[in-house]
Formats: structure tokens, C-alpha cells, sequence
């Protein structure tokens, strides 16, 4: 009976671990995915900022367009 016990305490433990380590992978794949999406909406951003007019406000502006997105 200990040994039963034993037994299924041991594969409760493992089941766990399977668990936490897809939880794991998961969200692992979830985080490179957001960060992908973070890049190229940054590319777009300094894209759209780069084909702005040119004059001495929007230089100004796509300027501080282009820094507010340099946090990477």
C-alpha cells in the first residue's frame, strides 16, 4: 500500500513538472511572439516618421517620433 502511495505521489510530482514545463514553453513562445509584433511596429513607426515632410517643426517632430521609440 506505501509503495501505491508512494507511487502515485511520485507521478503527481512528474505531472506537475511536465505541467509547469509547457507552461514554461509557452509562454516563452508567447513573449518572442509580442516581442516580434514590438518590432515591427517600431519599423512602421520609424518608416511612417522617416517619410514625413520635411521642414523645420516636422524635423522636430519626427525626431521625437523616432526617440520616443528607442527603448529597446
Amino acid at each position: 500500500m506505501k509503495q501505491t502511495v508512494d507511487a502515485w505521489r511520485q507521478l503527481e510530482k512528474q505531472q506537475t513538472t511536465w505541467h509547469l514545463a509547457n507552461e514554461q514553453a509557452d509562454l516563452s513562445t508567447r513573449t518572442g511572439d509580442m516581442l516580434s509584433k514590438k518590432s515591427n511596429l517600431v519599423k512602421s513607426v520609424k518608416m511612417m516618421a522617416w517619410k514625413m515632410p520635411r521642414s523645420r517643426a516636422t524635423e522636430r517632430n519626427r525626431e521625437t517620433a523616432l526617440n520616443s521609440f528607442n527603448t529597446d
